[in-house]
C-alpha cells in the first residue's frame, strides 16, 4: 500500500491515541493502513481552531471589549489606556510602524515595555508589557490585558489568519479589540465560541469629514493636501508633475520605504514649512499621525497582488479618515478625487454602509504541518500543504487563507537540503517576498542554514557609494529600497531559525 511509508513512530502514536474500543473497531472494520490514512486526514480538521490554544481556553471567561468606530474616533486611545493601566499586557499591531508607536507611547507614560517585530527586538529587564506586530503573539504567556488593533484585517485573504490567531490565542483576562464596525459580528461569533463575555462600545468621529469639489489641476492644490495613488511609478510621476507645474514641494510615503524613512517624510510634511504636499500610497492609512486637511484620490484602482480592482469601502474610509484628525491643525477633513469618474465611485461608496465580515481567516499551523510531515515523511513541503488543503474540514465561520505564496517559496527551496524545522520557518516567515532578488536571498539563506553559517547578502551598497551620490536618481533609490527589504528579510528569518 502506498501509505505503508508512514513513519513507524507516527503509526504507533496514531494507534496509541485511540481508545481501546476505537482501536479494536479500526482493526475489525478496516485494514491498519486505512486507519493510519484516516488519522492523517483528521489532522487537517480545522473546524475548531479555538481549541488550538489551551492556555487562552483555560481563562474562563475572558472579558472582550470591542471598540468599534471610524478613524479618529478615540477607540484605540481608550483601549491603550486600559492596557497602560494593566499590570501586564500586549499591544498587537498590524504594522511595525504602529508597534513602534505603541512602544513609544507606553514607554513615555512610564510603562516598562518591550518591542518585538519580525526585524527588531528591544528588551528591558522586568518589562511588564510588549508592543509587537500581530504575527509575533506568544499564546503561551499569561497576561492581564491585550489590545488587538485594526481587527477588520481578520478578513484579509492572506494575513487574516494572524488576527484570528491573536484573538483566539491571546491568554489575557481582558481583550480589547479595535476596528471599524464591519468586524463586530464576526468577533462576537468567535467570542461566543470561546465562551467569552463581550461588551461592544461604539465610537463616533471627533471631527467632521466630508466630500468636496474635484481637484482637476495641480494648480488647485494647497498646503496640507495628500494625493493618493497605488503604484510606485505613479507616486514618483505625480510628485514630479506637482513640483514642476507648481512651486509646491512634496514628501512621499510608500509602503516599501523603510519605517524610519516613512517617519522622517511624515515629520517633514507635518511641519508644513519646507514641505507642502504629501504624495502617498495606501500606506498612509495606518500608523502615521499627519497634518492632512484634504485627501485627494488620483485613482480608485489598485493591484492587490493578484488582480487590479476598485478599492473597497473599508479602504476608502481608512485612507480618507487621515484628513482632519483630532490634534492636528485641520479641524475639518475633506475628501475628493482628480476626475469625475473616480469621484462618482467614491461618492457611491461614501453613502454605502460597511458590510459585516462574514468569515475569519485561518492558516494551517506549524504543528499541523510538522505532524503531517512526520506521518508522510516522503512528501515534500508543497505536497504536505496541498494534502492539508485538499483534506481540510473547516467551519463556515472561517476560510483558509491563500497559501499560493507558501507553495511558491516551498518550491524555490525544495532541493536545498535544509532540515524540516528550518524549511518550515523560512516558508512561513518570508511570504511577503515576491521579487527575484528576494527569492535569491531566501535561497542563499536556506543554504546558510545547511552550513550553520551566516553571511551578509552580496552586492550591498556601501557607505562610500552613498557618500558619492548627493541626489540619488530613481533607479538608485529603488536599489536602496530593495536593499532595505533584503536586510529586513535577512533579519526576520534570522530571528526564527
Amino acid at each position: 500500500h502506498k501509505d505503508n511509508n508512514l513513519h513507524p513512530q507516527i503509526r504507533s502514536r496514531a494507534l496509541m491515541e485511540l481508545s481501546a474500543e476505537e482501536f479494536i473497531f479500526y482493526l475489525e472494520e478496516k485494514p491498519p493502513p486505512q486507519a493510519i490514512i484516516d488519522y492523517a486526514k483528521n489532522m487537517s480538521d480545522l473546524t475548531n481552531p479555538h481549541n488550538w490554544y489551551s492556555l487562552a481556553r483555560s481563562i474562563s471567561p475572558r472579558k472582550v471589549i470591542i471598540h468599534a468606530g471610524p478613524t479618529n474616533s478615540g477607540k484605540t486611545y481608550a483601549a491603550m489606556e486600559a492596557l497602560r493601566q494593566g499590570k501586564s499586557g500586549v499591544y498587537l499591531s498590524p504594522l511595525r510602524l504602529l508597534a513602534q508607536e505603541g512602544y513609544d507611547k507606553l514607554s513615555s507614560k512610564g510603562v516598562l515595555c518591550d518591542l518585538k517585530t519580525g526585524q527588531e527586538m528591544i528588551q528591558h529587564e522586568g518589562a511588564t508589557h510588549l508592543s509587537c506586530t500581530v504575527e509575533c503573539l506568544n499564546p503561551t504567556k499569561r497576561i492581564e490585558v491585550a489590545v488587538i488593533d485594526e481587527m477588520q484585517n481578520i478578513a484579509d485573504p492572506e494575513r487574516g489568519w494572524a488576527w484570528s490567531a491573536a484573538f483566539l490565542g491571546v491568554a489575557a483576562d481582558e481583550v480589547h479589540v479595535c476596528g471599524d464596525r464591519s468586524m463586530v459580528l464576526i468577533v462576537q461569533q468567535l467570542a461566543s465560541e470561546c465562551e467569552d463575555i463581550v461588551e461592544v462600545r461604539w465610537y463616533q468621529r471627533k471631527l467632521p469629514l466630508s466630500l468636496t469639489e474635484i481637484v482637476s489641476d495641480w494648480s488647485q492644490l494647497r498646503k496640507g493636501d495628500a494625493v493618493i495613488t497605488f503604484t510606485s511609478s505613479s507616486l514618483y510621476s505625480i510628485k514630479k508633475e506637482i513640483e514642476s507645474q507648481t512651486k509646491l514641494r512634496c514628501a512621499m510615503v510608500y509602503g516599501s520605504f523603510p519605517p524610519k524613512v516613512r517617519k522622517l517624510q511624515a515629520k517633514w510634511f507635518n511641519k508644513l514649512e519646507d514641505c507642502d504636499i504629501l504624495v502617498a500610497t495606501d500606506a498612509v492609512g495606518m500608523g502615521l499621525n499627519l497634518n492632512i486637511g484634504r485627501i485627494i484620490f488620483s485613482t480608485t484602482r489598485k493591484f492587490d497582488g493578484k488582480r487590479e480592482r476598485n478599492i473597497t469601502t473599508s479602504e476608502i474610509l481608512q485612507i480618507a479618515g487621515r484628513a482632519g484628525r483630532f490634534g492636528t491643525r485641520f479641524e475639518h477633513g475633506y475628501v475628493t478625487c482628480t476626475n469625475e469618474e473616480d469621484f462618482k465611485y467614491i461618492r457611491e461608496k461614501w453613502e454605502e454602509p460597511l458590510s459585516d465580515i462574514p468569515r475569519a481567516g485561518i492558516r494551517v499551523t506549524h504543528d499541523l504541518v510538522m505532524r503531517t510531515h512526520e506521518a508522510y515523511p516522503q512528501k515534500t513541503l508543497t505536497e504536505v500543504l496541498k494534502f492539508l488543503e485538499d483534506h481540510r474540514k473547516i467551519d463556515p465561520k472561517y476560510f483558509l487563507v491563500d497559501l499560493t505564496r507558501y507553495h511558491k517559496l516551498a518550491k524555490y527551496i525544495q532541493k536545498i537540503p535544509v532540515i524540516w524545522k528550518d524549511r518550515l520557518a523560512i516558508v512561513f516567515n518570508a511570504t511577503d517576498s515576491n521579487s527575484e532578488s528576494d527569492i535569491i536571498l531566501i535561497r542563499q539563506f536556506a543554504w546558510m542554514c545547511t552550513r550553520n553559517r551566516a553571511t551578509l547578502p552580496k552586492n550591498l551598497i556601501k557607505g562610500e557609494e552613498l557618500n558619492r551620490r548627493r541626489a540619488p536618481d530613481r533607479k538608485f533609490t529603488d536599489r536602496l529600497i530593495n536593499q532595505c527589504k533584503l536586510l529586513d528579510l535577512y533579519l526576520s528569518l534570522s530571528t526564527v531559525i
